[in-house]
């Protein structure tokens, strides 16, 4: 594997890290049939202040200069404007009711799948210049937090599974 190619793959992984870890536990609102309590769960982690209150800090953690703030300012919109279609997307979703009709709940699985796609496509693309600008330090914090947070949710998965 060419070495460009793993350094895109990398990028494109920690981009989808930072995004989860960014949007806590959001990612169970792409659950077939989540459960109303994991769906309301999943929907205060995209409240606006929420997102930005992980955006501030991942910032700083992440110690982000001045001249990194133009390519930090558009994956913090991409973060935004991911956490607002899944919102709203979340919002439509639970007025239209449970879907009974196999047919009608493979649509929105459908749905669902490619608002994800949407969302990863338009978060790596604001990521990589931020990325590319990053120092090694700042892409080993970056890595912890990501790998933080995913051991987070595992733990968070054996107590559900418990």
């Amino acid at each position: 594997m060419s070495v460009a190619i793993r350094q895109t793959m990398k990028s494109a992984v920690v981009a989808g890290g930072i995004a989860l870890m960014l949007l806590g536990s959001a990612g169970s609102v792409f659950a077939a049939n989540p459960a109303p309590r994991e769906q309301g769960a999943a929907h205060g982690m995209m409240d606006p202040q929420k997102v930005d209150q992980k955006l501030t800090t991942l910032k700083g953690d992440l110690k982000i200069t001045e001249a990194q703030t133009p390519a930090w300012n558009a994956v913090a919109d991409a973060v935004r404007t991911n956490a607002n279609a899944m919102r709203t997307a979340a919002e439509a979703k639970k007025a239209s009711g449970k879907q009974t009709d196999v047919l009608k709940r493979m649509e929105s699985r459908d749905q669902w799948a490619k608002l994800r796609a949407q969302n990863s496509e338009r978060l790596l693309t604001a990521f990589r210049p931020l990325y590319a600008q990053l120092n090694d330090e700042q892409k080993q914090v970056a890595s912890q937090k990501l790998m933080q947070h995913h051991k987070h949710g595992q733990q968070g998965q054996q107590k559900k599974a418990g």
